[in-house]
């Protein structure tokens, strides 16, 4: 925790601060801890079932949400 809130919510803040139309958050480990923070904010999270084989495919895994826009 930094200041009472954790990393992951500063960095959401930050990035909500800014012109983006949609925040999207791929999840992995402790998704359940990290969605239930995330779910003060708007958000859309999305689980990344081989979060284990590395960051790549939590990239891949965003990148087919993100594709369609």
């Amino acid at each position: 925790r930094l200041g009472g809130k954790t990393i992951i919510e500063h960095v959401t803040e930050n990035v909500l601060q800014t012109e983006v139309c949609e925040v999207i958050v791929v999840v992995g480990a402790y998704c359940q801890e990290v969605e239930q923070v995330l779910n003060l904010y708007p958000v859309k999270c999305i689980y990344n079932s081989r979060f284990k084989d590395g960051i790549g495919t939590s990239v891949a895994a965003g990148a087919k949400v993100v594709a369609p826009h």
